[in-house]
C-alpha cells in the first residue's frame, strides 16, 4: 500500500481541516495515511544565519524535529500538505518549518512526489494559503497536482457550495491514485518549468556565495536540463523559458548577489 503523509499545521487534531482530508482519504482505501501534526513536535524559529544554506542543513545551530519531519517527507509515496489560514497565511508552526528547511527550495528533495495542498478558513483567503502551499511543495520539487480551499462557514451553511467541495475533493482522490500509480516522469507545467529554472539559475548565479547549492544540482545533472526528470516538455514551454532565462538571470543576480 502507498504511504500518504498528511503534514498538518493545524494544532486542532480533529478540527475543519484534518475533517476535509478524512474525505479525501476515504476515497482512497488503497493507501494508508499518517497524519503528522507539527504542534506536536519541536520547531524552532529561524533566526537568519543561512548556515544552512552556506554549509549545510546540519550546521543549523538549532538540534530540534525539523530534520526527521523533513525525511518523512522525503520516504513518503504521496504528500497532502495542510494548514488553516492564520491571519491571511498559514500557521505559525507551519511558516517555521517552512522557514526552517529553506534549504531545501535550494537543495530541492521531494522530486516527483505526489502532493496535494489544503487549507480551509472562516470567510477568505484560504485560496492564498493553498496557493502559497502548491508554490512551496512545487519548489521542493513535488507534483502539485491539486490544490482545495474550503471557506467553512459557507461549507456548513450552504449545501450546494458544500456538494461542489466534497465533489472537488472526490476529483482530487482520483488524480492522487492515479498519480500515486504511476511510474512515468510527470509533464511539467509551464509554472513548474518556471520555478525550476528560478532555482536552477539561482545556484549558478550565486556559484560562489552558496557552493553547495552549486554541487548539489551539478551532482544530479539538473544544470544542463530542463527540468528534474526527463519527461517530455512541450516545444512552446521550452521556447518561453528561452525566452525568460536571459531575463530570470540578470534578475536573480540584482537580487541575490550582494554582501551580507
Amino acid at each position: 500500500m502507498k504511504k500518504i503523509v498528511v503534514f498538518s499545521g493545524s494544532p486542532r487534531k480533529n478540527g475543519h481541516t484534518v475533517q476535509i482530508v478524512k474525505k479525501i482519504e476515504a476515497d482512497m482505501s488503497d493507501s494508508v495515511f499518517e497524519y503528522v501534526y507539527l504542534y506536536d513536535y519541536e520547531i524552532h524559529g529561524c533566526i537568519g544565519c543561512k548556515a544552512c544554506i552556506r554549509k549545510d542543513e546540519i550546521a543549523c545551530p538549532y538540534k530540534d524535529d525539523v530534520h526527521d519531519l523533513l525525511v518523512k517527507l522525503e520516504n513518503a509515496d504521496g504528500i497532502i500538505l495542510i494548514s488553516p489560514t492564520y491571519s491571511r497565511v498559514v500557521s505559525g508552526q507551519l511558516k517555521n518549518f517552512i522557514d526552517r528547511t529553506n534549504f531545501a527550495l535550494h537543495r530541492p528533495r521531494l522530486i516527483n512526489i505526489p502532493m496535494v495542498t489544503l487549507a480551509t478558513t472562516d470567510i477568505g483567503m484560504a485560496k492564498n494559503v493553498a496557493n502559497y502551499l502548491s508554490v512551496i511543495g512545487s519548489s521542493l520539487g513535488a507534483n502539485v497536482i491539486g490544490s482545495l480551499a474550503v471557506k467553512m462557514g459557507k461549507y456548513y451553511n450552504d449545501e450546494t457550495y458544500k456538494l461542489k467541495i466534497e465533489n472537488r475533493a472526490n476529483q482530487i482522490s482520483k488524480r492522487f491514485e492515479i498519480a500515486l500509480k504511476s511510474n512515468e516522469d510527470i509533464t511539467p507545467t509551464l509554472r513548474q518549468l518556471m520555478r525550476f529554472n528560478v532555482w536552477k539559475t539561482r545556484a549558478i548565479v550565486s556559484k560562489e556565495m552558496y557552493p553547495n547549492d552549486y554541487k548539489y544540482w551539478e551532482e544530479r545533472n539538473w544544470i544542463e536540463k530542463d527540468f528534474f526528470t526527463a519527461a517530455s516538455i512541450p516545444a512552446h514551454r521550452k521556447f518561453i523559458m528561452t525566452l525568460l532565462s536571459k531575463r530570470l538571470r540578470k534578475v536573480i543576480r540584482t537580487g541575490v548577489v550582494y554582501k551580507d
